[in-house]
């Protein structure tokens, strides 16, 4: 329904005249605040009944003085600010557009409820899983943990064996040059003695029989002192 300007405008100065004189009571301050956020366009395609204007707070103004009704094409986006720039503007609102502004501010309200409810219920849902994953995550780097530490005491039993392994490895190989130099001295020694029992002594002689060298038929080298002092010294540092 459109009204007739002129009747609202006095109306509305009337009304707001009343409220100016009450210094602007707490409801009053929080329905303004509400539909004057955005002053020079509709609050939520609510058209506004009329348009208030007042002087714009100035050092040499410092009292704004009373709102005073202006025409919409005045407050409209679009007119020239700069032809009065001394002026701010309100709109206003018939009591039908408050309470349907009121009851779409409550329904607002209700739903960001519901939607912070469902948040905190999804962000609850989502941390107990990933609570439960932690969890399950914990008890298997714990185990991972416990075959860490048991695969280092098996590397460090292994490795102690490797190094005793080593030590007897190097043992071993001293006492196998060993021998095997004891060995060679024992055959340079005994080579002698070896050659006169293969080619002067003959398989009918008894081991208690005594062998008496005969220069002339022997096939050996002839045996010397120097052969025996030689198997002496090599039994001698055997025994040493």
């Amino acid at each position: 329904m459109k009204l007739d300007e002129d009747g609202v405008r006095a109306a509305m100065r009337e009304y707001n005249s009343s409220l100016d004189g009450d210094h602007c009571g707490a409801t009053r301050r929080i329905i303004t605040a509400y539909l004057t956020a955005a002053p020079l366009a509709p609050v939520g395609g609510v058209e506004p009944v009329a348009w208030q204007r007042r002087l714009k707070f100035r050092d040499h103004h410092p009292d704004p003085g009373p709102w005073e009704m202006c025409s919409a094409e005045e407050a409209r986006p679009g007119w020239n600010p700069d032809s009065t720039p001394g002026f701010e503007y309100r709109p206003l609102y018939s009591a039908d557009a408050i309470t349907s502004l009121s009851a779409r501010l409550a329904e607002a309200t209700s739903m960001l409820s519901e939607q912070g409810f469902e948040y905190n219920r999804k962000t609850n849902a989502l941390i107990e899983r990933h609570a439960a994953q932690i969890e399950t995550l914990s008890a298997r780097l714990a185990e991972c943990e416990r075959e860490r530490d048991e695969a280092r005491a098996t590397i460090d039993t292994i490795d102690g064996l490797l190094n005793t392994t080593a030590l007897c490895a190097e043992i071993i190989t001293k006492q196998r040059d060993e021998a095997r130099a004891r060995i060679e001295a024992l055959e340079k020694a005994l080579k002698p003695f070896a050659e006169v029992a293969e080619n002067d002594i003959g398989d009918d002689e008894a081991d208690t029989d005594r062998f008496l060298p005969m220069r002339a038929r022997n096939l050996a080298p002839t045996l010397t002192v120097g052969m025996f002092r030689a198997a002496r010294a090599a039994f001698n540092k055997g025994e040493g």
